[in-house]
């Protein structure tokens, strides 16, 4: 019994030796690893309607802003360091405040994919051997923002005079028009939105000269107004 305590003893230490290298693996390394993390996320920017300037199947138009929130995560012995955002400034205009980014998308913004990258840095310090060393880590996020043209197709369903107007005479009568959005694009994709911030309107009729003399006829004249409202 007395020869088993060496071999037992041996057997204690090479478990001991065990669990405290795997520590050190299963714990140690994906801080190391996992030293830095960035997480973003989008959020609706409204305008003064309160409606969300993004489309129901999340495409832009020029004019239309996304909101992006960042989150940075340091592990253990890292140091932040800095925050980097790379974009198309061809496309995008921005504004910060705290840990948000607005993004305007300009009016001559091409349609097309784009992306918006958060980088952030830190200062990892570790120990090797007996001397303190330290490195530059980072991490990344990126959000893909599609832009598309507004080119958006209607049809006119209805037109009519409001006759219980209060004007006395029918040419004093708001005219009221009844369109069908059909949607926007070649596609006629109705998840982007109608975006109606102006309109043209137009009206033919028949313009007749009247006169006293019976030796001259009326002729009937063909007359155009367009009108563009404020």
């Amino acid at each position: 019994m007395n020869d088993m305590r060496p071999f037992s003893l041996f057997i204690v230490v090479a478990l001991i030796i065990l669990l405290v290298l795997s520590h050190t693996l299963l714990f140690t390394t994906p801080v190391y690893a996992q030293g830095i993390l960035v997480k973003t996320w989008v959020e609706n920017v409204y305008d003064a309607c309160g409606n969300p300037r993004v489309n129901p199947d999340d495409t832009y138009y020029p004019g239309d802003a996304s909101k992006i929130r960042y989150e940075v995560t340091l592990g253990e012995n890292v140091t932040f360091l800095k925050l980097e955002v790379s974009y198309d400034r061809s496309a995008f205009k921005t504004r910060t405040s705290g840990s948000v980014w607005v993004f305007e998308i300009l009016k001559e913004a091409k349609p097309g994919n784009y992306e918006i990258t958060f980088t952030a840095y830190g200062n990892h310090t570790y120990v090797s051997g007996n001397e303190t060393k330290w490195e530059i880590i980072s991490a990344s996020s990126t959000q893909r923002v599609t832009i598309v043209k507004y080119e958006p197709h209607f049809t006119v369903l209805l037109n009519y005079i409001l006759y219980k107007d209060e004007h006395s005479i029918e040419y004093e009568k708001p005219f009221v028009i009844i369109v069908r959005y059909d949607g926007n694009g070649p596609d006629n994709n109705t998840r982007q939105r109608a975006i109606i911030d102006n309109y043209t309107y137009k009206i033919t009729g028949i313009h007749i000269n009247t006169t006293l003399n019976p030796n001259q006829h009326s002729k009937p004249q063909l007359a155009e107004l367009q009108h563009s409202p404020t």
